[in-house]
């Protein structure tokens, strides 16, 4: 899943992209990670394996 540029739908001024910024942190927290938790998985190694993932898709540099 794919979410548009950080900024998309906020303000573009700094403060903007701070609150968004913090919003999708809750979202993390309050949902995924308490559900990695709740169903026995560790967060932690769920956080990294997500990490990697966004890693290999990024564009390598030239």
């Amino acid at each position: 899943m794919r979410l548009g540029s950080r900024t998309e739908g906020a303000s573009r001024g700094p403060l903007g992209v701070a609150h968004a910024e913090e919003s999708a942190i809750d979202v993390i927290v309050a949902d995924l990670l308490h559900w990695f938790r709740a169903h026995g998985c560790d967060p932690d190694s769920a956080l990294d394996r997500a990490q990697m993932h966004l890693e290999a898709e990024l564009p390598e540099a030239v």
